[in-house]
């Protein structure tokens, strides 16, 4: 990365999170109008069903306004993050589930109920996002 010319346009990069916090469970958050960000971490009694469940795999559930949920992908193990697809003004939830082969689903974790911020497009304010965002982010020890 190569220096910047003025060292007032400096970004310093975020510290890094660490591989598992401690906190197992599912929170969503928007990012701006058109996408949100989602990160989950199971606990080792999850990881314990989830090894005693032949041919079960964990899945991310999202769920659109009072619409209901419906899978939009394999969740990582033991934790995991993705970027989703978001329309300005929509709420979202997202939850993790234990899926089985039968197509029976059992319910680990589930986020609190967001809301995109409303489509200004590049004119979003993101102060605002980011101070709503972090009312879901629990605190983390990184050092």
């Amino acid at each position: 990365m190569s220096e910047p010319k003025h060292p007032h346009h400096r970004v310093e990069a975020p510290p890094l999170l660490p591989p598992r916090t401690g906190v197992a469970g599912i929170r969503g958050m928007p990012r701006n109008p058109h996408s949100s960000f989602v990160y989950w971490e199971l606990s080792p009694d999850d990881e314990a069903r989830l090894a005693a469940a032949p041919g079960a795999r964990v899945v991310l559930l999202e769920a659109e306004g009072e619409g209901s949920s419906a899978v939009v992908g394999d969740a990582a193990v033991p934790t995991g993050s993705r970027t989703r697809p978001a329309r300005g003004g929509e709420s979202y939830r997202h939850a993790l589930a234990l899926l089985h082969p039968d197509g029976g689903m059992d319910l680990l974790h589930a986020s609190p109920r967001f809301t995109a911020p409303g489509g200004h497009g590049a004119e979003e304010d993101f102060e605002a996002v980011a101070a709503y965002a972090h009312r879901f982010v629990p605190p983390l020890d990184v050092g």
